[in-house]
């Protein structure tokens, strides 16, 4: 009896291993897969593997984040999602308790930790009040914004009659808070209930204070590929507009807009030097409708030769070493001579700070003495006679 127990045992367990050998056999050509497309056809052959696996694979794929580059997290995203979906329209039930331990998991991918998550709350009603309020200070930035967001529902709740105790409670989720849209909206919670005014611009990490350089030629858009320029004079400059932004045309005293059926081709350096208490990572990020390259301590960061691609904050982003002391970002930001009337902006914001989004400990040491220069009003509409 013992030893058909062992031989039953022993059967089973090499079945195991084959089949956890033929999943990291598949997930190894997934992650085989290149930007540019090589690899293509073979990972899709093994992503139809790791589908038919079914919910045995969702913790080996979720896993299989570690490492994986944009392409590759794309691949094992949508074989989870493949997994889930047909899951459900079978009317079976996901692996939730393997979800909800590989979420509590801290060290795992912040990608496939936010992808768990949010399959775990649309399959199991309670987790939402079981875990969220324990992860406001999450180390996943997808998995915070879950927990912030969940947080500002529960503060409404206290009422606005709670005084003491709701200011606090949120100017605690301020302090928590990472994404720039949760940070303004609580903000703007404090200050309705009676909080004051709380640093948006500082608790992001957002740039105010620069030297400005230009504009320079950049006709045949040639601005993009030339060398920094030796700049003789710095303009200092401080901006004063929503979430730091900085309007070149009106910083540099040039005329914005098309004069004569004509909008001039140029481009502009912002320069700031930030000093950071130790060497640690961080990011640059940026944002700006054009053209734009990134240098910190004199090595280019990042590049895009796009214009008019859309401005959104923190669309450009940079990981960078800060070094322990004095670290200069130089900014190359591009305009073009197109002359349409969604061509004209030419401005940027920037702010330093770590991966999901949450100020560092720097200070800021350029132009100090600059007035913070604001927002031109809008010109008044002449009334149509």
């Amino acid at each position: 009896m013992l030893r058909k127990f062992a031989t039953a045992a022993a059967v089973v367990c090499i079945a195991f291993c084959a089949h956890a050998a033929e999943l990291d056999s598949a997930l190894a050509a997934i992650k085989a897969v290149q930007r540019e497309g090589a690899g293509n056809e073979q990972a899709a052959a093994r992503w139809k593997e790791l589908v038919n696996a079914g919910p045995e694979a969702v913790t080996a794929i979720l896993q299989g984040f570690d490492g994986a580059d944009p392409t590759v997290a794309n691949w094992l995203r949508t074989a989870i999602d493949a997994i889930c979906d047909t899951e459900l329209a079978a009317g079976r039930k996901l692996p939730a308790d393997r979800l909800e331990s590989f979420i509590k998991e801290t060290r795992g991918d912040p990608r496939a930790r936010t992808l768990a998550l949010e399959w775990l709350l649309r399959v199991d009603a309670g987790a939402k009040k079981r875990l969220l309020p324990g992860m406001v200070d999450d180390p996943s930035a997808g998995v915070r914004r879950e927990a912030i967001a969940f947080a500002m529902e529960l503060g409404k709740a206290l009422g606005t009659n709670s005084g003491d105790d709701q200011r606090e409670y949120f100017k605690k989720l301020f302090s928590s808070a990472r994404d720039v849209d949760q940070v303004e909206a609580i903000a703007k919670t404090i200050k309705e209930i009676g909080g004051g005014e709380v640093d948006v611009i500082g608790h992001l990490g957002l740039i105010t204070r620069w030297e400005l350089a230009g504009p320079f030629d950049n006709s045949g858009l040639k601005g993009f590929a030339a060398p920094l320029p030796k700049v003789e004079a710095w303009k200092e400059y401080a901006t004063a507009y929503p979430r730091a932004t900085v309007e070149l045309y009106q910083a540099l005293g040039k005329e914005k807009g098309v004069k004569n059926g004509k909008k001039d081709a140029v481009y502009a350096l912002a320069r700031t030097v930030i000093e950071s208490p130790t060497d640690r990572p961080a990011e640059i990020r940026a944002a700006s409708a054009n053209a734009i390259k990134i240098y910190v301590n004199g090595e280019e960061v990042f590049a895009r030769d796009e214009y008019h691609h859309g401005d959104k904050l923190d669309q450009h982003r940079a990981k960078v070493a800060l070094k322990a002391g004095k670290n200069e970002i130089i900014l190359k930001v591009l305009q073009d001579a197109w002359t349409y009337d969604w061509t004209v902006n030419w401005q940027f914001q920037c702010r330093v700070c770590d991966s999901i989004g949450g100020a560092i400990p720097m200070k800021v040491l350029t132009s100090p003495n600059a007035v913070p220069m604001k927002p031109v009003p809008p010109k008044p509409k002449k009334e149509s006679k």
